[in-house]
């Protein structure tokens, strides 16, 4: 079980993580979240999906994941989903981040 406690002015998340290889003793890893650039979250958020995403089968999807793709799969066999190849997704994307106010 893994807790996250942020303490303080939630300068430090504090996780209390299973330590498999000391008999499952619970240690500590504090990461210093106000001292943290953007950069380094992203990075530690990437390296934390990248684990967890080693092993799909040990985080469930919840029961509302399937309904939503089913009412999508609903809504795309009666016609009512519009569909965009990647590029042009893309493209909209960056125009939508410029602020250009024609999408």
């Amino acid at each position: 079980m893994k807790q996250l406690n942020l303490q303080g002015a939630a300068t430090y998340a504090t996780f209390e993580m299973v330590d498999e290889l000391n008999s499952g003793v619970f240690m500590p890893v504090e990461l210093p979240l106000e001292k943290m650039t953007l950069a380094d979250k992203l990075e530690a958020m990437e390296l934390l999906w990248a684990d967890i995403s080693k092993r799909p089968g040990d985080l469930p999807s919840p029961d509302w994941h399937k309904d939503i793709l089913d009412e999508r799969r609903r809504r795309a066999d009666a016609g009512e989903l519009k569909f965009l190849d990647w590029d042009s997704a893309i493209a909209d994307l960056r125009k939508e981040v410029r602020g250009d106010s024609d999408t």
